[in-house]
């Protein structure tokens, strides 16, 4: 009775497999694979050769659907064919050759299926995890400090891993990554491999030495957190960042000019401190600090709101670095940056950016700020939108509007299980008039 449901968590196999295998250059290797869901499964998903077992919660109800999907699950466990069963990792200490590779070619296979954007916008989601674990704790990626292999199996895994092969593709660039990991999966076929075997095999790919950047983001722990401004110097635009000492980056920045030409440096912090200088771009329409998303930290841009609405509307600039703009434009609470924000909100092509706006909004908490998200949430078409506008005017206590356009949706429905689910809770959180009431129906 569940054969709908399951197509729609198992749709996407084939053309998942005919990606990795144009992707990777390798064939998926094994004559069959099989995906079975169980009741009670304690993981979400098992990557057994051939036959992976996966959770009965992955798949997803017509309601739900497709807000929620089991694309992500599906690849991620796929992926594990080649990295984790054609090839595995020697000891549990290097298991991020296996959870890393799975969680980033879940996310090439998203770039693939839905663009860019969305790409990038699972990767920031992928950094905040990762940051959130950080922020409790901090291990190298390889770590034989450990009581049972599955305390290894954390955020550092499976996100810092992913993010760790990603930075390394936007410093390869995408034809020299996928060669480097053709040799490795085949070097290595039906046979065991080590962080070091991976290091070899990128670096016999590309004749370039990796030591340094595995030193400092596989063998050590944490990852910089970064603060960066510009200044005019004459005709120039100065680019500058200041980090912790021990963080020795090569940081790509870029300015657009009023004529559409785009003018690059390169930022390079020592002993914590950088500067790049972008020529004869004192004039530019935005500068930006990693503007294609490519290193790990945390980038706080240090500029006036001006400055933030350029780089948050500019052309050429990652959805990632638009979000930094969106949490910083959220932190200021001034009259200027609830307007730059309530018009990202109403405007903005990308649903995740309109997304970060609503809750920018909601941590601003002013009158302002209520209004435009109780009138986009009477607008909003994206059910993840509306979801996250709705969950941004559950944080806003004491506001009778807020409190207004939640009850609406809690008594009568959404379409969105889930954007009626985040109404209830808003309502409970504020405490409306007919909070009790509401809830008990």
């Amino acid at each position: 009775g569940r054969e709908e449901s399951a197509r729609r968590a198992f749709g996407k196999t084939r053309q998942m497999i005919d990606f990795f295998e144009e992707f990777l250059g390798v064939p998926y290797p094994y004559a069959r694979y099989a995906q079975v869901a169980v009741s009670e499964f304690v993981f979400g998903g098992m990557e057994n050769a051939t036959l992976t077992v996966i959770t009965e919660r992955a798949l997803p109800s017509e309601r739900a659907y497709p807000e929620y999907t089991a694309d992500g699950l599906v690849a991620h466990e796929l992926a594990h064919q080649w990295f984790g069963d054609f090839v595995t990792c020697r000891e549990w200490a290097h298991a991020w050759l296996n959870e890393g590779f799975a969680t980033y070619m879940d996310m090439v296979f998203r770039e693939h299926d839905l663009g860019r954007d969305e790409f990038h916008f699972a990767m920031l989601r992928l950094a905040r995890g990762y940051y959130a674990e950080a922020a409790r704790y901090q291990r190298p990626l390889v770590s034989r400090l450990y009581e049972a292999p599955l305390d290894l199996f954390d955020r550092h895994l499976y996100h810092k891993g992913a993010w760790v092969l990603h930075m390394l593709r936007a410093r390869l660039g995408d034809d020299a990554f996928r060669r480097a990991l053709r040799i490795y999966l085949t070097r290595f076929a039906h046979n065991q491999a080590e962080t070091h075997d991976l290091r070899r095999a990128i670096e016999d790919a590309t004749g370039e030495r990796l030591t340094a950047f595995f030193e400092c983001w596989v063998w050590s722990a944490g990852h910089p957190n970064i603060k960066w401004r510009t200044r005019k110097d004459g005709s120039d635009l100065v680019i500058s960042a200041k980090t912790h000492d021990r963080w020795n980056l090569d940081i790509p920045a870029q300015a657009l000019l009023p004529n559409g030409e785009k003018v690059q440096c390169i930022v390079r912090t020592r002993n914590g401190y950088g500067e790049g200088r972008l020529r004869n771009a004192a004039l530019a329409t935005y500068a930006c600090l990693d503007s294609d998303y490519s290193v790990l930290g945390r980038f706080t841009p240090e500029l006036p709101v001006k400055q933030l609405e350029r780089v948050l509307t500019g052309v050429g600039v990652s959805i990632s670095r638009k979000v930094d703009m969106v949490v910083a434009l959220g932190k200021k609470r001034t009259a200027a940056s609830v307007r730059v924000l309530s018009e990202c909100l109403k405007s903005d092509a990308f649903w995740g950016l309109r997304a970060e706006a609503a809750r920018a909004l909601g941590g601003s908490g002013s009158v302002d700020a209520v209004q435009a998200l109780v009138d986009v949430a009477a607008l909003e078409a994206h059910p993840k939108v509306r979801c996250a506008v709705i969950e941004a005017l559950g944080t806003c206590r004491g506001s009778m509007s807020a409190g207004a356009a939640l009850q609406g949706i809690a008594k009568s429905g959404d379409p969105s299980v889930f954007v009626e689910s985040a109404a209830i809770r808003g309502v409970g959180k504020l405490g409306t008039t007919d909070a009790s009431g509401i809830l008990t129906a």
